[in-house]
């Protein structure tokens, strides 16, 4: 294998790796309560993720807009079929890291967004369709509050957070050709908080306690391929691509037993990183100057981080999602 083959494989591994880092310190007694927090958090930001990315990056719309002062704005509400965990029921171990299993209901995990495109160079004129075009993707998500009867996720500050990106078109759609581009776009999560507590054990090996995560930041970066054609006033696309997630948080954990060991608290930090595929396919109907889309997708891969707990499935269990949007173009 020559030398420049194997370069090549070490880098494509070292972008598409999952990488972890967590680490807790303080008192001994709150090491597994501590843990169980950086567990949760790797669990659900994936789910956050996948809301957050979604699959096209502006709906239905599939190369690019045309050119100069063309502009299209969508309103997307994306829903992941997730789960949040329910840790209420069982107590912190105080002699180090415990293995425990969770059950985890179903949850939508929500997004609603609002993206907008605009054309900045039409492309060069290859027969009946121009290829190369460029546009502008600038996007805002607004992200809400989820609680069951053990786990709240807050927002820290704002509820909305922005992001970019830029779309090359291979070929504009026309008459008969299908339109396909390629789009990267960045996107951040608002900063939110997650609150779990147990009320559960015996005061000596199991306790009660208290576990947070604070500023729980999660970033996306997504690169898609989308194919589509308007047929009168339906438009049916898809697409493909893969998503790079990245989270990171601070951890505090609290616990209460009886003397000698007392209330004990440690704290830690977490972040991770994964790699996902998504596919996606979507339908649109034209309404005046409105279409309304549908769109449904699943996101699927990557390596789920090292975790002591057990919420019922793994970090990264494929995760369908579904988006309702309207759009206008001018």
């Amino acid at each position: 294998m020559s030398r420049s083959v194997r370069v090549f494989l070490v880098a494509a591994a070292a972008l598409t790796a999952t990488r972890a880092n967590a680490q807790c310190s303080g008192g001994a007694a709150a090491r597994d309560a501590c843990r169980k927090m950086i567990d949760m958090v790797n669990f659900l930001s994936p789910q956050y993720a996948a809301a957050l990315a979604g699959g096209n990056p502006t709906q239905s719309q599939s190369g690019s807009l045309g050119g100069l002062g063309k502009v299209a704005v969508d309103i997307r509400s994306t829903r992941v079929i997730g789960a949040i965990p329910n840790i209420g029921d069982q107590g912190f171990s105080t002699t180090g890291e415990t293995k425990s299993t969770y059950s985890s209901p179903s949850t939508l995990i929500p997004a609603l967004s609002v993206d907008v495109s605009f054309g900045l160079f039409r492309g060069f004129d290859v027969g009946s369709t121009y290829v190369g075009g460029i546009d502008g993707l600038l996007t805002a998500t607004y992200m809400s509050e989820l609680s069951n009867s053990s786990v709240d996720v807050a927002l820290e500050g704002s509820n909305t957070n922005f992001g970019f990106g830029a779309r090359l078109g291979l070929m504009e759609e026309t008459a008969r050709l299908p339109g396909l581009a390629l789009s990267y776009v960045h996107r951040d999560m608002p900063r939110d908080s997650i609150l779990a507590s147990s009320k559960a054990g015996n005061g000596v090996n199991l306790v009660r306690g208290t576990i947070m995560a604070n500023g729980l930041l999660v970033t996306v970066n997504s690169l898609r391929l989308t194919a589509g054609k308007q047929f009168g006033r339906i438009d049916l696309s898809g697409g493909v691509g893969q998503d790079k997630y990245m989270s990171s948080a601070r951890v505090t954990a609290t616990v209460t037993a009886i003397p000698p060991i007392g209330t004990q608290t440690s704290t830690g930090t977490t972040s991770s990183q994964m790699t996902r595929n998504n596919v996606f396919v979507g339908g649109a109907v034209t309404a005046g100057m409105f279409r309304f889309v549908g769109e449904y997708g699943m996101a699927t891969g990557g390596t789920a981080p090292s975790a002591v707990n057990d919420f019922g499935s793994a970090a990264n269990k494929a995760r369908s999602y579904f988006t309702i949007a309207a759009k206008i173009a001018f």
